[in-house]
């Protein structure tokens, strides 16, 4: 209930729906199809990569099909996922087409980073040496905002005083399926040109993984996007006031910013802010840069994959933090600008 612990209070009296998805169950061990399908009637038998259709070997099978029976909403806020190496790389893109399709028809979609840093949930890494980082397989698709995470230690002020999530690792990368898409081009190549990680990289795409020393894909789609508070967040659990955290509380915030400044832009006769990520790499000065923090916690015991604890905050878009966390008033600004 975090997610709608975080959200509820921000957007309220706009309402929120929560979407069952048959993910990763027993015997199931597939990812989104069942809900893609539920979205959109055209993906039940969508041909593209070699698949059609949901693959039985991979989503399971299911006594009745949804297909185009549920409606979808201006936003939507994943707060699960996967990691690359578990799935076709193929399969994978079949699905990353159809998120492109529902951001074009105007829905943000905004997926948790991950709580393990380069590593996967399991905090496992490739390779045979297990040192080559592990990129998540929805975040990596480049028609999703991925959310990484921050938080605000004690006697700070928001803003950027924030820094990286430390009792956890806000998840970040570089993936092996998808090169760097034009839009976050520029942040990206100045990050590695002038903060250059201290491990080696390699080139790729289609999900082949190099085993010539390299650990990420200085070639990849690079994750997160931006971030928000992963920390501290206060839940009623068991009739109790406790405290909360991961990148699954960043998600649904950064989720109702955007479902505000939705409300703002229909009340004005625009359309929802749909696919947002050229947006906020064209507009820097609307985040607080986050510049304290790294990945040092996540992986095989909590250093990262192997000796390599992941990346570091740096000026600008980085792995970690991505373009930093919104400066409200600023992005609204930004978002009530556009057509």
């Amino acid at each position: 209930m975090l997610d709608f612990e975080m959200a509820v209070p921000l957007i309220y009296p706009q309402n929120t729906v929560l979407y069952m998805v048959p993910d990763s169950g027993p015997n199931k061990p597939g990812i989104w199809n069942p809900f893609l399908d539920a979205l959109d009637a055209s993906y039940c038998n969508y041909s593209a990569h070699g698949y059609t259709g949901d693959t039985p070997e991979i989503d399971g099978t299911f006594s009745r099909q949804d297909c185009g029976t549920v409606p979808r909403t201006n936003v939507i806020s994943i707060s699960y996922g996967s990691t690359e190496p578990w799935y076709p790389a193929k399969y994978l893109m079949r699905q990353c087409d159809e998120w492109m399709k529902l951001a074009l028809q105007g829905t943000t979609i905004l997926v948790a980073s991950g709580d393990d840093g380069v590593a996967d949930p399991s905090r496992e890494c490739m390779g045979a040496n297990h040192t080559i980082f592990m990129p998540d397989s929805t975040c990596d698709c480049p028609y999703i905002t991925a959310v990484g995470s921050t938080y605000l230690p004690l006697h700070r002020r928001p803003g950027n005083d924030e820094v990286a999530t430390d009792v956890f690792s806000s998840g970040g990368g570089f993936s092996n399926i998808y090169t760097t898409p034009r839009y976050q081009s520029k942040a990206v190549r100045h990050y590695l040109t002038k903060y250059p990680p201290s491990f080696p990289s390699y080139r790729t795409s289609n999900g082949r993984v190099p085993q010539d020393g390299g650990v990420f894909n200085r070639n990849g789609r690079a994750y997160p996007d931006l971030s928000a508070a992963g920390l501290n967040g206060q839940v009623i659990r068991r009739g109790k006031w406790v405290l909360s955290g991961g990148t699954s509380m960043s998600a649904p915030i950064i989720g109702a910013i955007f479902t505000l400044i939705n409300e703002d832009r229909l009340t004005a006769g625009k359309t929802p802010i749909g696919f947002v990520n050229p947006v906020l790499y064209q507009n820097p000065d609307m985040f607080n840069d986050i510049l304290v923090g790294s990945q040092a916690r996540g992986g095989p015991t909590d250093k990262g994959c192997g000796d390599n604890g992941g990346f570091r905050c740096q000026e600008g878009w980085d792995p970690v933090t991505g373009m930093g966390t919104p400066d409200y008033k600023a992005m609204h600004e930004v978002f009530m600008r556009l057509p």
